[in-house]
């Protein structure tokens, strides 16, 4: 069971998956708040910190043009 969920986890998330994650939380950043895009991303990415922060940066950038 253990092996298992440490399997899961070290699986790497498909890029259109992130993508996708991405633009939803954009979505919600434009529609709702910046707060909830960033709960979007940071919900979605909690066990893939990198891709995490680097995808905060990229909805920030996005967000204050």
């Amino acid at each position: 069971m253990k092996t298992e969920i440490q399997n899961r986890r070290d699986r790497k998330m498909p890029d259109s998956t992130i993508e996708h994650i991405y633009n939803s939380a954009l979505t919600a950043a434009n529609y709702v708040g910046m707060e909830s895009g960033l709960h979007i991303l940071n919900q979605a990415f909690v066990n893939l910190p990198d891709i995490r922060d680097e995808k905060i940066e990229q909805l920030k950038k996005e967000f204050a043009k």
